[in-house]
């Protein structure tokens, strides 16, 4: 499940072209989102 997200993350930044700042943030985002849910 993480890792399908993790790929889809990555198949976006490559269409989209984010910046590795946007990218993290966005990363950070997931990884607060999933620790959330496991609560």
């Amino acid at each position: 499940m993480a890792m399908a997200t993790f790929e889809q993350l990555m198949k976006m930044i490559k269409e989209h072209g984010f910046s590795p700042a946007q990218m993290l943030r966005k990363l950070m985002n997931y990884v607060e989102y999933f620790c959330s849910l496991k609560k």
